[in-house]
């Protein structure tokens, strides 16, 4: 009986992880469309900015009193279409990249990467990430998706565990012994012990 029990054990969490990882590839496929939705207006909108602002180049608004306040306008359009662009180009590369190639890797590109990924989540519940990344650490042989993968899911349980009380989330990289050493903490509430055991089964 035990023998059963353990076996219909096994075979639920089986299942469960098979419509974990049918939601995690619908996931993948909505930010990717979402992402593609986006870049298109965006791109529009910064190129009329940048034609708007030909136009004000013209001789019959140089002495417009107010020239200086719509270039101005006009410049935060651009940085923010152009920051909007490539926040979807970060999305649309974590949700394509589905391999599990091993290429060279940039540590500190690929946190800060995830970093900005998350900012604005993190912002909303009042989560503020620290870097206290090494320069100049030599790039590693790995697989660049699941790096990110690695750092998306401790940045997400951090602020799944803090979104109610806010907290910081903190990234330190440094050399040593020939090797990388990455290190991520929070001031959150912790894994409860009972839990700890299960920390590292799949999608728990």
């Amino acid at each position: 009986v035990y023998r059963i029990a353990r076996s219909d054990q096994a075979k639920e969490m089986m299942n469960q992880q098979v419509i974990e990882t049918g939601k995690l590839a619908s996931v993948g496929e909505l930010a990717s469309g979402i992402a593609h939705e986006i870049n298109n207006p965006v791109a529009i909108m910064v190129e009329e900015a940048g034609w708007i602002q030909d136009l004000l180049e013209e001789d019959n608004f140089s002495e417009s009193d107010n020239l200086s306040e719509f270039n101005r306008a006009l410049k935060q359009i651009q940085t923010q279409g152009k920051r909007c662009k490539e926040i979807t180009h970060k999305l649309l590369s974590f949700a394509r990249k589905t391999d599990s190639n091993i290429q060279k890797v940039d540590i500190n590109s690929t946190i800060t990467e995830i970093l900005d990924l998350t900012s604005q989540r993190a912002k909303y519940a009042n989560i503020a990430f620290e870097k206290d990344l090494q320069r100049d650490l030599p790039e590693i042989q790995a697989s660049s998706t699941e790096m990110q993968q690695i750092f998306m899911n401790l940045v997400n349980n951090a602020i799944d565990e803090m979104e109610k009380t806010g907290g910081v989330v903190k990234f330190s990289t440094r050399s040593k012994d020939d090797e990388i050493l990455i290190e991520v903490s929070d001031n959150g509430p912790g894994i409860p012990r009972a839990n700890l055991e299960r920390i590292f089964d799949p999608f728990y």
